[in-house]
């Protein structure tokens, strides 16, 4: 099954978001190859992090989630906000409803994100684009607290760039210039560890209290003496990337 963030809908922002300048560069050049294809689709909305910015800025966007919680909290920021309680899987809309469509943080948790990427190309119209990020690799730090809980490492779904190339090509869809914005984050380590301790994060979802509390405390040891001092803060920098693809 598809991972529906219902726990998640009171933190989701706060444990997601980005620098607000690379953040506006993100929506703006999305804005602005959305808006003239007319009404477009995201998949996985969640709280509207996406949505409600991007129709902010005029494009006409329908979100779609699983989880009721993620999309009233996307509600309580946009009352008139068109959403629907569904399953990317299997998409209530007819062929060629929307001019585009978005998916972002959303592949990587549906085992069947073939099915929901040939759901996109079926509802968005011939020539429309398909906006797809294809999610980013661990961290050192997630994957030293993942391999002391004994947790397996992967997401359920999509996990690779090319694999998303390769299934968007079955689909007959073009490639085009990606989105890219480089984003610099500041941090702290020990942060980032007690947040997973908390079960913050999906894949921390199926662990008991005394598993993440163990994972946390090894995690600490080891990046105590691997990093130095895990509680000054560190410039993070890495590049956020959304693929386009046009439907043939």
């Amino acid at each position: 099954m598809s991972v529906s963030f219902d726990r998640a809908a009171s933190y989701y922002d706060e444990t997601r978001s980005l620098p607000a300048e690379a953040f506006d560069q993100i929506l703006t050049a999305l804005a602005d190859r959305m808006r003239p294809a007319g009404a477009a689709l995201e998949i996985g909305a969640g709280t509207g992090r996406y949505l409600v910015p991007l129709r902010r800025a005029g494009v006409r966007m329908v979100g779609v989630d699983l989880s009721r919680p993620m999309l009233a909290r996307l509600r309580e920021k946009d009352s008139t906000a068109p959403v629907v309680l569904g399953d990317a899987t299997a998409l209530p809309f007819s062929d060629g409803a929307f001019g585009s469509a978005l998916a972002v943080h959303v592949l990587h948790l549906i085992p069947t994100w073939r099915q929901a990427l040939a759901e996109l190309a079926r509802v968005v119209k011939r020539r429309g684009r398909l906006f797809v990020d294809a999610g980013g690799g661990d961290n050192p730090v997630e994957q030293r607290f993942f391999a002391e809980a004994g947790a397996k490492p992967e997401h359920p779904g999509l996990r690779r760039g090319d694999d998303l190339d390769h299934e968007m090509g079955l689909l007959g869809a073009d490639r085009e210039p990606k989105v890219e914005v480089p984003v610099t984050h500041e941090l702290r380590v020990v942060d980032y560890i007690e947040q997973l301790e908390a079960g913050l994060y999906s894949r921390c979802w199926t662990m008991d209290a005394e598993t993440l509390r163990r994972a946390g405390a090894a995690t600490r040891d080891w990046a105590a003496e691997a990093l130095g001092d895990i509680e000054a803060p560190i410039r993070v920098e890495r590049t956020v990337t959304i693929n386009v693809y046009r439907l043939g």
